[in-house]
């Protein structure tokens, strides 16, 4: 019963749902737009626009230790998980410039060149 919440500043949140409480706050990649738990491999994730993938292992329901991050692409912060193969799917395109920061402390934003959409796959080391 726990919630990860990451944010645009750096952050993720893993709060007890039942209670309401923060469990736990780490440090992830600026620019994150989603978040995915894997039950099965214990890893939490956060997709990152500034070219990362965050990722968290859970201890135990109170505890979790930020592990290396992926290197990804920029803008590859819209997320999916196959909680089957543990496969992590992001979406990007080219970006065109090198983004505004609207907010101070928080990821630029982008646009992007029409028609340059990719799907990028990652899969868990074995």
């Amino acid at each position: 019963m726990r919630v990860f919440a990451s944010c645009q500043n750096g952050k993720l949140a893993v709060v007890n749902a039942r209670t309401g409480a923060m469990v736990a706050l780490l440090n992830i990649g600026k620019g994150s737009d989603s978040a995915a738990f894997d039950a099965k491999r214990h890893l939490v994730f956060s997709a990152n626009s500034t070219g990362t993938l965050s990722v968290i292992r859970e201890i135990d329901a109170d505890h979790y230790q930020a592990l290396a991050p992926v290197k990804t692409e920029i803008g590859a912060r819209t997320m999916a998980l196959d909680e089957a193969n543990g496969d992590v799917f992001l979406v990007t395109a080219t970006p065109q410039g090198k983004g505004k920061v609207k907010h101070p402390g928080f990821a630029p934003r982008y646009n992007f060149e029409p028609g340059t959409l990719r799907l990028l796959v990652y899969k868990p080391a074995s």
